[in-house]
């Protein structure tokens, strides 16, 4: 026992050291560590006591699958700044780094709502899509390539990433060292987030439950993934930008005027994201266009 009390405060220490690095309070980081769990429990009582509401929530075009487009699309222009940033600071692998996350977003964002299918109103498909619709990561088989199990895999291995390399990079002492290692790995307080994706993914490529409602958890598995990686690249951003220093594990106090000297660059890309959601979602709830998976 107090060998489990002695890990259980060096843990705490040591995401709360590496929150504050990142310039992260200790609450927010916390709060960001106990999310994906508390989200989990949420749905699994809904389940229980409002199966309707369950089902609402995580149908495509609607409340859950709507934040993951919101969390894609602020990822996109914070790894793009970030990029920039860096490259003024000659921080040239940082900047090739978040250039190739906002490729990836961007495409992950056109497979969510498959190419603005439902937004701009048009009805065509892709040949062998098991749902009728415009994307590739819903086909079963294309020329012998089983690209949904693809997807499924890539899925996995980015979460199996989340999971293990802030251990074995933030964690104190780092088992991998250099600032190579440090520009692709996530926070400490995020493992959480890529946990959750990498569960489910193993649990449906190793024991493929035709259970819709288990299924339909995918849609929080991957609001866990995007906020992840919309949360790590807006914190890179900062970084690079100068609109944060890296703090001091002493204490909160210079975390706290580092928060509040980047929440105006924050706060304006979220309005603006937020505002292209709404309008995205009004243009879907008008074009007349049914999901396939609904």
């Amino acid at each position: 026992m107090p060998g489990d009390a002695s890990f259980t405060h060096r843990f705490s220490a040591q995401l709360v050291r590496d929150a504050a690095d990142e310039g992260v309070p200790a609450r927010a980081a916390w709060w960001g560590f106990w999310a994906p769990f508390v989200g989990l429990a949420v749905f699994g009582v809904l389940f229980v006591v409002v199966r309707s509401a369950y089902y609402w929530l995580l149908t495509e075009d609607h409340a859950i699958e709507w934040l993951q487009f919101f969390l894609l699309l602020v990822t996109i222009p914070v790894a793009l700044l970030g990029a920039v940033a860096a490259a003024r600071r000659k921080h040239w692998l940082t900047a090739a780094f978040l250039v190739v996350v906002a490729l990836g977003v961007l495409f992950l964002v056109g497979e969510e709502v498959s190419w603005g299918q439902r937004i701009f109103g048009f009805a065509d498909s892709v040949a062998g899509n098991r749902q009728g619709e415009l994307n590739i990561h819903n086909i079963d088989d294309a020329d012998g390539i089983p690209v949904e199990k693809l997807f499924r895999l890539a899925q996995a291995a980015v979460g199996l990433i989340g999971v293990v390399l802030p251990f074995l990079v933030r964690w104190d002492p780092p088992r991998l060292r250099g600032a190579s290692w440090r520009v692709i790995t996530p926070p400490i307080f995020l493992t959480t987030s890529f946990l959750v994706v990498l569960g489910f993914r193993t649990q449906r490529l190793l024991l493929p439950l035709d259970i819709a409602a288990l299924s339909l958890i995918q849609e929080w598995a991957e609001v866990c993934l995007y906020g992840a990686l919309a949360t790590w690249m807006t914190l890179v951003w900062l970084r690079e930008s100068g609109r944060r220093d890296t703090a001091s594990s002493s204490g909160d106090g210079s975390v706290a005027v580092a928060t509040r000297k980047a929440a105006p660059a924050v706060l304006a890309v979220i309005g603006v994201v937020g505002v292209l959601t709404i309008i995205a979602i009004v243009r879907t709830m008008q074009s007349g266009i049914v999901p396939g998976n609904v």
